[in-house]
């Protein structure tokens, strides 16, 4: 079980990331027109730059410090989930859940902290929304989101195995939902249980109405039950970025590092706005 749970977490996401660049390669939603020639290339390399630097961050700082609190919390039997022995075919979707709510949860005070959406908004600063924007986030907010992380461990009782597993399923989602791909017909009844693309594009919209929404990464209960969802139905004519940052401030590798910094008119977040579909 170690074994295949070691491949899968190291070869999942950068397979996941390699089957959706094929894909928006292969059949863009939409057309590569937008970028000047050569630059998609340096885009893509620049957000996958800033993604292994992070990589490498999380695994110097956390992976010995994760694994040495999930084994203390494993051999202490700490945390809501070792109060009782659980089957694994109650646990394991219990985990799954909890760990996918709680995703939405700080994602969404990413997005209303201020100081925190500071951070965030590296992430929402890219122009052009592709696969490899799933790689671009400031190393504070991941640095924040890995501590973040640890501390639920022995809160919440979860095994190192069963991270690693949801940590993977994230990567893979966020991936696909991030890709410049199209469903068509079907996103509308695959977004019914999970993120879509379609769904996603509406958060990277310029437009903060639209930015402070859908937060849910893998299942889109959470938006439903958060009050957060929006209907897609004008994907097509979305213009991404941040409307607080001046274009093109944050389009190269050492650009990115001082979003943060940069001053903007607005210090918080406003509400998400509902709409049915």
């Amino acid at each position: 079980m170690e074994t295949i749970v070691f491949f899968v977490r190291n070869f999942g996401p950068p397979l996941g990331i390699a089957i959706c660049w094929l894909w928006e390669t292969w059949r863009p939603a939409r057309p590569w027109a937008g970028f000047a020639p050569g630059s998609r290339s340096r885009h893509d390399i620049i957000n996958l730059a800033i993604g292994l630097a992070n990589a490498a961050l999380v695994a110097a700082a956390f992976s010995a410090l994760l694994a040495s609190v999930a084994a203390w919390t494993a051999s202490e039997r700490w945390g809501l989930l070792n109060q009782r022995e659980l089957p694994l075919y109650v646990r394991w979707p219990i985990v799954l859940l909890l760990l996918d709510g709680l995703i939405y949860l700080w994602h969404r005070v990413n997005h209303g902290a201020p100081w925190l959406w500071r951070l965030h908004r590296t992430h929402h600063s890219d122009r052009h929304l592709t696969v490899t924007t799933a790689a671009r986030f400031h190393v504070g907010e991941i640095a924040l989101s890995a501590a973040a992380k640890t501390a639920l461990i022995p809160l919440f009782g979860f095994h190192l195995t069963e991270f690693a597993v949801y940590e993977t399923l994230l990567a893979v989602s966020v991936a696909f939902h991030h890709a410049n791909v199209s469903l068509g017909k079907w996103d509308a009844v695959l977004r019914v249980a999970f993120v879509t693309p379609d769904m996603h594009k509406v958060h990277h919209s310029i437009d903060p109405r639209e930015t402070h929404s859908y937060f849910s990464t893998i299942l889109s209960v959470w938006d439903r039950l958060g009050n957060t969802f929006r209907h897609p139905n004008h994907t097509e004519s979305i213009e991404f970025g941040v409307a607080e940052l001046a274009a093109g401030t944050a389009d190269s590798f050492t650009g990115i590092w001082p979003t943060p910094f940069r001053r903007s008119p607005t210090d918080s977040a406003p509400p998400p706005l509902r709409e049915e579909p």
